[in-house]
């Protein structure tokens, strides 16, 4: 199932794994659990 959300915490809970893309390619992605307490590096990898 794809879910796109932009609520980390909400997705985070929702999800096993995560993908991030930019302009229509895979930049980012791995285990929800690896992510935890750290959803500031996705941001900067999503808008940095």
């Amino acid at each position: 199932m794809l879910m796109v959300e932009q609520n980390l915490n909400l997705a985070f809970r929702a999800a096993d794994r995560f993908i991030v893309l930019r302009d229509g390619q895979v930049v980012d992605g791995g285990d929800v659990r690896a992510m935890a307490g750290d959803h500031d590096a996705i941001v900067r990898n999503i808008y940095l």
